[in-house]
């Protein structure tokens, strides 16, 4: 997976230095990503900011919650693949897990979301 790919079309709103500074710190949490399901949790979140824009950080966070509540998740914006390592995923996580896998997905998401935001506000303010 590319995070650069992912966050391309971003780049008219952050500017280079913002889509780079955003590169930089999903590589970071790419690199932390120790554990499979947090890996197949990434992915997801890829795909999902991939295909949705920034609107893809809340699907996942969704998604992500109905998995951690034990309740038939929507895999249906994910590719084959991805939904296929989700499930595998499930298959094998113990509830505690699960649990885990809905924090880490959260702080995912909240961190892009402010580092997209802060950097939308800045390019905004540079312009103005």
């Amino acid at each position: 997976m590319s995070w650069k790919d992912i966050v391309a079309d971003l780049s008219v709103d952050l500017g280079e230095k913002g889509l780079d500074y955003v590169i930089k710190e999903l590589d970071k949490i790419e690199g932390q990503a120790t554990d499979p399901w947090m890996k197949v949790s990434l992915a997801m979140v890829g795909e999902l900011l991939e295909k949705h824009g920034i609107e893809g950080l809340e699907l996942a966070r969704e998604l992500i919650m109905s998995i951690g509540d034990n309740k038939v998740p929507d895999l249906s914006d994910l590719s084959i693949a991805t939904a296929s390592d989700v499930v595998a995923q499930l298959q094998n996580a113990e509830a505690a897990e699960r649990k885990l896998q809905q924090k880490y997905i959260v702080i995912v998401t909240d961190v892009l979301a402010q580092l997209i935001k802060g950097l939308v506000l800045a390019a905004a303010k540079a312009q103005s």
